[in-house]
C-alpha cells in the first residue's frame, strides 16, 4: 500500500483532570493520495487523542488513533496517524480557605497577622471548580506563613497576599 499521512490536526492544551485524554482541533485531511483515486478514498472514523502522561507538563507528546480509510481504493493505501503532536497540561487551581487577615492600626509596615486554619477542599468534578480530585493525595505544607497588605497606607478592604503555604502535589496550583 502507498502511504497516506494524516494532517490538519492540532493537540489542545488542558488543565489537569487526572486523565490522559487530549482534545484535537482542526480538520483531519490526508496527503499522498494519487489523483486517479481522488473520488475512491475517504477518511472515516474520528480521532481519539491521548497525552503520554496525565500529569502536568509542557510539550507533552499526544498520540492519535481512530482514523481509517474507506472507499473502493482504500486498500491501496496505508494511513499514518498524526505524529509529532504536543500540548501542555497546566496545574489545576485549588482554593486555600479558612484564613482571615487581621486589621491593623497604621504603623508604616505591610505585615499582618493571619488567623484560622488553612484548608483545601476535595471533591472536584471538573477542571473549573477550585477543589482537588478525591483520587489524588494533596497535602498542605505550612512553612513561615505570612500575610502582607498590598501597601502600608490606610484603607478598607485591602488585598492581602498570603505566603508560606505549599502543596504536596505538583498537578495543582494554590489560589487564595
Amino acid at each position: 500500500p502507498a502511504p497516506l499521512t494524516l494532517t490538519g490536526l492540532t493537540a489542545n492544551n488542558k488543565v489537569y483532570d487526572t486523565t490522559a485524554v487530549a482534545s484535537l482541533s482542526g480538520t483531519a485531511a490526508f496527503s499522498g493520495l494519487l489523483t486517479a483515486d481522488l473520488n475512491s478514498v475517504s477518511l472515516a472514523g474520528s480521532g481519539v487523542a491521548n497525552f503520554a502522561s496525565p500529569n502536568v507538563g509542557n510539550n507533552l507528546a499526544v498520540t492519535v488513533s481512530g482514523y481509517s480509510l474507506t472507499g473502493a481504493a482504500a486498500s491501496n493505501y496505508a494511513l499514518t496517524q498524526p505524529a509529532g503532536l504536543i500540548a501542555n497540561i497546566t496545574p489545576k487551581p485549588i482554593t486555600l480557605s479558612g484564613l482571615t487577615a487581621s486589621d491593623m492600626v497604621y504603623n508604616g509596615t505591610t505585615q499582618t497577622t493571619l488567623s484560622g486554619t488553612a484548608t483545601l477542599t476535595s471533591g472536584a468534578t471538573s477542571a473549573t471548580d477550585n477543589k482537588y480530585y478525591s483520587v489524588d493525595t494533596v497535602n498542605l505544607i505550612t512553612l513561615n506563613r505570612a500575610g502582607v497588605f498590598a501597601d502600608s497606607n490606610v484603607g478598607s478592604n485591602k488585598p492581602v497576599t498570603i505566603s508560606g503555604y505549599y502543596l504536596s502535589n505538583s498537578n495543582y496550583q494554590m489560589v487564595t
